[in-house]
């Protein structure tokens, strides 16, 4: 199978839904409304696509979000600069095939070349 990883469209953010709301109680639930809240939020929202359908997804955040989570709070209260991973997702039938470790992959590279073109 062939699959690719690339920035999410809005057109992607009904199929994002699903598989969120198919991972509880792993993740929390969403509404369109919230996750479209989120992914403005969000500076690194990844999928990875086999054809057309969104096989996982990644959410990340950087510092200074306005953002409820009491696992984001609790990194913003004890740290200045970070990069947060607030989800991820696998669908159950492309699990086990290296997805997840291609996403966290792919956001260690984002968070690093961030990183390195401020100078932090």
């Amino acid at each position: 199978m062939s699959f690719h990883i690339e920035d999410i469209s809005p057109a992607d953010f009904h199929q994002v839904l699903e598989l969120n709301q198919q991972s509880q109680p792993h993740l929390s639930a969403l509404t369109l409304e919230r996750l479209k809240k989120l992914a403005k939020m969000t500076f690194h929202f990844r999928i990875i696509k086999q054809q057309d359908a969104i096989a996982a997804f990644l959410m990340g955040m950087e510092d200074g979000q306005l953002y409820d989570s009491m696992n984001y709070i609790w990194i913003s209260e004890r740290y200045k600069s970070f990069y947060y991973i607030d989800r991820i997702a696998v669908a159950e039938e492309y699990q086990r095939q290296g997805l997840g470790i291609a996403l966290y992959e792919d956001s260690q590279s984002f968070a690093l070349q961030k990183k390195n073109r401020f100078g932090l």
